[in-house]
């Protein structure tokens, strides 16, 4: 369990986890690490109401990530009360936009998020002491063409970074480090930025409905295709249309 600081001008917390207990205040970003499997106790001071937020990640997703990257099946999370951490908060405010943007958040982001937090917790959190191995030059070209080819063949469909990571027989940390690597973006926005393009194309030949081109390029709704479309182009698809 991750806490991240919300809103949180005048709050104490006071936490006990396992034996140890401290009293601290709690700034705007700052996060606290709570393993699975310790005890925690925490109550809240404060003279008005606050807020913060909750990440909870699967033991068994972090394992995943640890087996594919360092080989290690024995892996353990140091407790942390509090402390500043410009990633973690980056990461909590990212899945609450995607949240906000649509019901059923996108899996391809999701997973990129958070197999990004595991290996940061196994950096930053963890027993692990050596670092991480590097590979550079991103991915060959036989490989980014074969990424490159089924993205663009299943546009319509959800693709998730286990299947894309899975093809090139990579884990997915290595697979988002030389793809991003290779391609300057990381592959969720590669993949928005193909299907915008698509419903642009597909928006101008004005043979479909607005429903229809949603689905086409893989939006799960109209209103999640309407939200991403503005958002990267600037006005809404049905503006789009209208202008061409």
């Amino acid at each position: 369990m991750i806490l991240v600081g919300k809103n949180t001008s005048d709050l104490m917390i006071d936490r006990t986890i396992d034996t140890k207990r401290r009293v601290f205040q709690v700034i705007d970003g700052d996060i606290g690490v709570i393993p699975a499997n310790v005890t925690n106790k925490c109550k809240c001071i404060a003279e008005r109401d606050y807020d913060y937020m909750t990440l909870l990640l699967q033991p068994f997703q972090l394992a995943n990530v640890a087996y594919e990257t360092i080989n290690c099946d024995r892996l353990e999370l140091i407790p942390h009360f509090i402390k500043p951490d410009p990633l973690i908060n980056g990461i909590a405010m990212a899945l609450k936009s995607e949240l906000k943007l649509q019901q059923q958040a996108n899996q391809l982001y999701v997973n990129s998020l958070t197999t990004s937090l595991s290996i940061h917790l196994i950096k930053n959190y963890s027993t692990f002491e050596r670092s991480l191995r590097e590979y550079e030059n991103g991915l060959s070209k036989y490989k980014l063409r074969q990424v490159l080819d089924y993205i663009n063949s299943h546009m319509d469909r959800e693709i998730r970074l286990s299947g894309l990571a899975t093809m090139v027989d990579m884990s997915k940390y290595y697979f988002l480090k030389l793809f991003k690597q290779s391609m300057g973006i990381t592959p969720h926005q590669y993949v928005i930025k193909q299907r915008i393009e698509k419903a642009k194309q597909l928006l101008r030949q004005d043979k479909l409905s607005v429903i229809e081109v949603a689905a086409e390029c893989g939006f799960s709704n109209q209103s999640h295709f309407a939200k991403v479309f503005h958002k990267n182009v600037g006005i809404t698809p049905r503006a789009y249309r209208k202008s061409r």
